[in-house]
């Protein structure tokens, strides 16, 4: 399964893969990198109630994972926090195991695809 999703959203810079003319862009690494500059350029995560925790290619992957396997198993109709839910009949051992959560939330939350930083105020 892994394999298909490198084949479809590359993890690492293409310019880094070693494949000649690759013409796959990156995904994991941009959004990871793309993230994190507007999580910096915004100030948020960085006061005394709450520090961002930078967010790698492999956090996304998981995220992807989590949703993935949730259609899997028959999806969960816009409740996936039941998932992590140990008393809950559709409970996911393996959901539960690739992070927490509040983990889960935060990247849904912060997660970019492009940096607006410099965007102009309307």
């Amino acid at each position: 399964m892994f394999f298909l999703v490198e084949l479809l959203s590359p993890i690492c810079d293409q310019s880094k893969s070693g494949i000649e003319g690759d013409p796959r862009l990156p995904y994991y690494s941009e959004v990871s990198r793309f993230t994190n500059s507007s999580k910096l350029h915004s100030g948020s995560g960085v006061t005394c109630s709450h520090t961002w925790a930078k967010a790698h290619s492999g956090d996304f992957v998981h995220f992807d994972g989590v949703l993935l396997h949730d259609g899997i198993l028959g999806g969960t109709r816009g409740a996936l926090h039941r998932r992590w839910d140990v008393k809950n009949p559709t409970y996911s051992k393996i959901i539960a195991s690739s992070f927490s959560l509040t983990r889960f939330l935060e990247l849904k939350k912060e997660q970019k695809l492009c940096f607006n930083g410099e965007a102009p105020k309307l």
